[in-house]
């Protein structure tokens, strides 16, 4: 499993080797999976676009988004890291809802995560984890998230600087500035 991983992660996409870490039994895979997740963080380019279709064809999108719910805290971060890593926009809503949970490091892997999808609809959830009492997002976070959401999250940065809440519009002004 190693060996496939990383060839494709040479570019080395050879659809087969895909189709054999896609077939790999689950225990096998176990234990290659954190690797194969931290070498997507490190991998561009085409390798990067094998090892999502590697993921992808596992269920490990389908897997993580019912991980979200799940009542552990390390549980729910890890799978808000995958979808991020991953790309999933049509994660993006369920990723917002994270971004109000009791658990303050899955809020910060959340926004994380939506910043690394880049999806602009994010942008007034993300801005509203700034001030949202007792549960609220780092500001400097958030301002990387919003940054990672490029120009389509102009016009909810323009309309946060309207806000009642300063640390909302400081986030947006950092921002748009």
């Amino acid at each position: 499993a190693r060996k496939l991983r990383l060839a494709i992660a040479a570019a080395d996409d050879d659809p087969d080797q895909i189709d054999e870490l896609v077939r790999l039994p689950d225990e096998v895979w176990s234990a290659v999976d954190a690797n194969a997740v931290a070498l997507l963080n490190k991998v561009r380019g085409e390798a990067r676009a094998a090892l999502v279709v590697v993921f992808e064809r596992r269920g490990a999108a389908w897997r993580a988004r019912s991980e979200l719910r799940r009542p552990d805290p390390v549980r729910r971060a890890r799978a808000a890291d995958l979808l991020g890593i991953l790309g999933r926009r049509d994660a993006v809503p369920a990723l917002c809802d994270l971004l109000k949970d009791a658990d303050p490091d899955v809020r910060v892997v959340a926004a994380r995560a939506i910043g690394r999808i880049g999806d602009p609809e994010a942008a007034r959830p993300l801005l509203e984890s700034v001030a949202t009492r007792r549960r609220e997002v780092p500001a400097h976070l958030v301002a990387h998230a919003l940054a990672g959401l490029g120009t389509g999250a102009q016009p909810a940065l323009v309309h946060g600087m309207d806000s009642p809440r300063e640390s909302v519009r400081a986030v947006a002004a950092e921002v748009l500035g």
